[in-house]
């Protein structure tokens, strides 16, 4: 997925890197849903990596996930979210 973001970023040079779609489907590779059972991602996907774990982190349901990458876009943008 992001070697083809990056490809189309450079293809596109107006278009956003960071969008909202952009966020979700980067957040949707990890397959971090309810399916996921606690653990399994660090230990097995991401062959212990506790780096990764430390830097992507998500302490909301994950239903609610697509609203926060709203917030954390509006944030950026300097906009306020509520």
């Amino acid at each position: 997925f992001i070697n083809a973001l990056l490809d189309h970023k450079a293809d596109n040079p107006d278009t956003p890197l960071l969008s909202k779609d952009n966020l979700l489907k980067l957040h949707n590779c990890l397959d971090l849903d309810n399916k996921t059972h606690k653990g399994v991602f660090r230990r097995q996907w991401v062959v212990g990596s506790f780096q990764f774990y430390k830097f992507y982190r998500v302490f909301c349901p994950w239903e609610e996930v697509p609203r926060a990458i709203e917030c954390v876009l509006q944030d950026l943008s300097g906009l306020v979210c509520t």
